[in-house]
């Protein structure tokens, strides 16, 4: 049966106040009855969860050392500039901080530039360089994130046969070599090894208040968006994936990613 024009309408009352309650509320956890407390992730479960994945990394770090040696001569041979890339990424956020600057809940950030960059705290992230040195001139409107806001549900950031991407880097971001160096970063305790990839201050000013939900935990190695599509994905719909996992964390869906993740790397599906 299709609902009426009065049911409809009350849906879409509904979801407009469910909507404008998060703007006021500011609740980033979901009911007890849609998420079994069974399966949550308690502060001090997540505290021994902390532990292990930098030790994990540590491990990492030590025993991939010669191979991350190998790569690093590979990317200085095959193209000019460094061979790790760093970049300024989003920490996690207290969305309170940048509340004022949205005008309803689905709103996009309101701030200058200058009022962003003191709001968001950031980290620096570290990967190989996967890009030509100056790549930028290759490509400068997706260099600089410029996109026509209207249409940015529908971008896809990670496009094929992409002209800034070197030889040895296609090999990398085929096989998620290019993301060892992420390591160091959980090392520091800036990553987890779970969550949405950490993502670049520009592209900030494109989310709404709604969506800046995504970065109340911390950006992790892989995340659900990465095993559900990874680069084929839209901005809305890798958005969409990272909201459901920071919503329903737990450690049960921190393994199935992980153990999904492990596919995904292997078969390369959705890295160009």
């Amino acid at each position: 049966m299709h609902p009426t024009q009065g049911e409809s309408d009350v849906a879409s009352a509904s979801s407009v106040h469910i909507s404008e309650a998060i703007f006021v509320s500011d609740q980033a956890s979901i009911p007890d009855d849609i998420q079994s407390q069974r399966w949550r992730i308690t502060e001090a479960v997540d505290a021994v969860f902390i532990v292990g994945e930098r030790l994990f990394a540590l491990s990492v770090l030590i025993l991939a050392a010669p191979l991350m040696l190998l790569i690093a001569v590979l990317i200085r041979l095959d193209s000019s500039g460094p061979a790790i890339f760093k970049q300024q990424r989003i920490a996690n956020l207290d969305r309170k901080r940048v509340r004022k600057y949205f005008s309803h809940a689905h709103a996009a950030f309101d701030g200058s530039p200058d009022e962003l960059a003191a709001l968001v705290p950031t980290f620096t992230l570290y990967k190989f360089r996967t890009y030509h040195h100056r790549s930028e001139q290759l490509a400068p409107e997706r260099a600089r994130f410029e996109f026509d806001a209207h249409k940015i549900d529908d971008v896809q950031l990670q496009i094929k046969d992409d002209p800034r991407i070197t030889g040895v880097g296609k090999f990398l971001r085929r096989t998620s070599l290019d993301e060892l160096p992420n390591f160091i970063n959980i090392l520091k305790g800036d990553m987890r090894l779970i969550g949405p990839r950490p993502e670049v201050i520009e592209m900030f000013r494109y989310y709404t208040y709604e969506q800046v939900q995504k970065f109340t935990v911390k950006p992790g190695l892989t995340g659900l968006a990465q095993v559900n599509g990874r680069g084929k994905l839209t901005f809305k719909e890798t958005v969409n994936y990272d909201l459901s996992y920071v919503r329903h964390r737990s450690w049960k869906k921190d393994l199935s990613i992980l153990l999904k993740t492990l596919k995904v790397v292997v078969l390369g599906d959705g890295s160009f």
